[in-house]
């Protein structure tokens, strides 16, 4: 799936205190003192924020890991010790749900904090050239495998995974194409989700909506189980994981005196970080096994949404209990191939009856090798150059005027323009919230 700016790697830093405020003409009423101080120079203080999250990549390998090793496990000659985890990769695209949603809410409250608005144009461009290479080159792949025999072409697959409706079953699917459903629900995640944020112009509103969607987890995924329709049981149960990434990037922008106070909570949190994922894969195993499935079900559905949030947030937070192991370079470097190689390790993975014929990279361990290096390679002919032209469109768009001072479009700023006062020389409490602020890592955005 989906880990900003492509180039120079940075840590989150200070913003610098400006001494003299003399020069910045506030407005009379007090409320409005942010929006004159963010008015003064906005795009100066985007622009401060850290480029790139590195932990974010390592978290993203783990994904990718995940279900790797879980379609591995059904594979031919598959050994003994990966039954255990089967049907678990799922979790590695829940996770990547979370991870995607974080990222892509967080690129957006960065452009809106430093131009006042968001181009929708702008944005679909972008997840066009980070999506549909990749993705080209893979069907062209596995059209060529078609060709030789190796398994067999279904043209209704084909066309629910090149509509972008995989998501919802509503033609025939098989296992080659089958991985298209989660890039299917990313899509439309890119499409909708832009239009409900411009509407949400505080946070509150923001938190409003994401919060009951997230909690809403053990509801969706038990209507998907008999009440709604075959053809939203595998898209509506998956949008609290969306969801959460999303509230995380929000509350992350625009709370910061809370997880300020966080800081001081090492032990909590080191707790939570390891008892609640492992209460999440618990759960998951639980309902693997078919032991009362309503519950195992809803169970799941409570604590995975929750995992996959303190999964990111310790990734992502400037002291995250997780930054440090997660920068690891070998993990960071599987984690920037992870969409290139999601996309190519189906024509590898599947169990021994999906192939026509044998061939010795489906089979223990080679097939999980070839996976990695095929996707690899992908990324680095395929993803990498077609990144470098949505590097270009992300400069342009970061040249953007700035709004005018005390105009409407920086009143409409909300929250966001506290973060801009105390660049301006707010207080030290509020410059030290700024530590806070964070980047994302957009190379590695990409849907799973």
């Amino acid at each position: 799936m989906e880990s900003v700016v492509k180039g120079s790697e940075a840590h989150p830093q200070r913003v610098p205190e400006t001494r003299s405020r003399a020069s910045v003409a506030l407005p009379a009423h007090p409320r409005d003192r942010f929006v004159g101080a963010a008015a003064l120079s906005p795009r100066r203080q985007a622009d401060a924020l850290p480029a790139r999250i590195d932990a974010l990549d390592g978290l993203r390998a783990l994904s990718i890991l995940i279900v790797l090793l879980g379609h591995a496990s059904r594979g031919n000659q598959a050994p003994d010790w990966l039954w255990p985890i089967r049907d678990l990769g799922i979790l590695g695209v829940y996770l990547f749900f979370a991870i995607s949603g974080f990222i892509i809410t967080l690129l957006m409250l960065r452009e809106r904090q430093r131009s006042g608005t968001v181009s929708l144009s702008s944005f679909w461009k972008r997840r066009a050239l980070r999506i549909l290479p990749p993705f080209a080159v893979a069907c062209c792949g596995i059209a060529a495998a078609a060709s030789f025999g190796l398994m067999q072409w279904h043209w209704p697959s084909f066309f629910g995974a090149l509509s972008f409706t995989k998501n919802f079953n509503w033609l025939a699917g098989d296992w080659f194409f089958g991985h298209f459903w989660s890039l299917s629900m990313e899509e439309q995640f890119y499409l909708f989700w832009p239009l409900l944020f411009l509407s949400l112009m505080h946070s509150r509103r923001a938190v409003a909506v994401l919060l009951p969607l997230v909690l809403a987890s053990p509801l969706l995924a038990l209507t998907g189980l008999e009440v709604i329709p075959p053809t939203l049981a595998n898209s509506l149960p998956c949008i609290p994981y969306l969801a959460a990434g999303c509230l995380l990037a929000v509350l992350l922008h625009t709370r910061q005196r809370l997880f300020a106070r966080l800081r001081l909570h090492h032990g909590l949190r080191r707790a939570a970080l390891w008892i609640i994922p492992l209460c999440a894969v618990a759960a998951a195993c639980y309902k693997r096994d078919g032991h009362l499935l309503a519950f195992g079900t809803a169970l799941q559905a409570a604590l995975l949404p929750l995992a996959a949030f303190v999964l990111v947030a310790e990734t992502v937070m400037e002291d995250g209990l997780l930054r440090g192991a997660l920068s690891w370079p070998p993990l960071r470097g599987l984690g920037l191939a992870s969409y290139s190689i999601y996309l190519w390790q189906q024509l590898f993975l599947g169990e021994p009856d999906t192939y026509q014929a044998h061939w010795f990279w489906t089979a223990w361990p080679q097939n999980l090798v070839a996976a990695i290096v095929c996707g690899t390679l992908a990324y680095l002919l395929v993803e990498r150059p077609s990144g470098k032209l949505k590097k270009y469109l992300q400069r342009k768009n970061a040249t953007r005027s700035i709004p005018q001072k005390n105009g409407p479009r920086a009143e409409a700023w909300g929250p966001f323009t506290r973060l801009d006062q105390a660049a301006a020389g707010g207080s030290s409490l509020q410059r030290d919230h700024l530590r806070f602020s964070i980047g994302t890592n957009s190379r590695s955005s990409g849907p799973m």
